[in-house]
């Protein structure tokens, strides 16, 4: 005798079966980008090797923001760009809030140079646990030790930003090879002796590296 099924079991498993497999999440091309902040968009327009509009997005792996689009006040929705591994904010006076890097899970190389980096700003960039190259240019950042989180660090610029302590836990980052420190006068003397006996072959020494280097005693 043959068995019965209720009518609607047919939709029932393929509902069911629709929602283990899930619908594959539609690719964000180039040209379906559009952030906020103007100037973002700009730079986004301008910034990196031109792709075609119905490129995948995460293709965009480079992203330099200077002039002339140096007036960038927000970074919401840069997430949007998951193949980023280089991003580059030059001259940004205007930007308060770094956290949406966050969603860059790809980003390797952040250089922030002559743009508004305050102390506060290291508890977001510290987070960012795959940098392999930090650099901050004329920031102001008082005490750095968050850095010190940041363990693939093989590249590290701080010149001319107003380090006055936690130099000497760079000692725990493994990798670092290279450290730009000038322009720094209140590091304490000892805290560079502590990474120059960690780091005997690396550039830190002022011969090899910035001959204007100096700290306090």
């Amino acid at each position: 005798m043959a068995t019965t099924y209720p009518a609607h079991l047919p939709v029932l498993l393929f509902s069911l079966l629709s929602s283990a497999c899930g619908d594959e999440a539609p690719i964000v091309t180039v040209g379906d980008v559009m952030f906020d902040d103007p100037e973002l968009q700009q730079c986004f327009e301008q910034g990196f090797i031109p792709f075609p509009d119905d490129a995948d997005v995460s293709l965009v792996q480079q992203l330099d923001c200077g002039l002339p689009a140096e007036d960038i006040e927000d970074l919401t929705g840069i997430e949007i760009l998951s193949g980023l591994g280089r991003l580059s904010l030059v001259g940004q006076q205007k930007i308060d809030d770094y956290s949406p890097i966050l969603g860059l899970p790809n980003l390797i190389e952040l250089e922030l140079r002559e743009s508004r980096v305050e102390n506060s700003d290291l508890n977001v960039i510290s987070q960012l646990g795959q940098l392999k190259r930090l650099e901050i240019i004329l920031g102001n950042l008082g005490d750095v030790s968050k850095i010190a989180n940041l363990v693939n660090l093989e590249y590290l610029a701080l010149s001319s930003s107003a380090v006055t302590d936690g130099v000497d836990l760079f000692t725990n980052l493994p990798k670092l090879r290279t450290i730009l420190l000038g322009g720094n006068p209140n590091i304490p003397c000892v805290d560079l002796q502590k990474m120059r006996d960690a780091f005997p072959d690396a550039n830190i020494s002022p011969e090899t590296l910035e001959p204007g280097i100096s700290c306090t005693e």
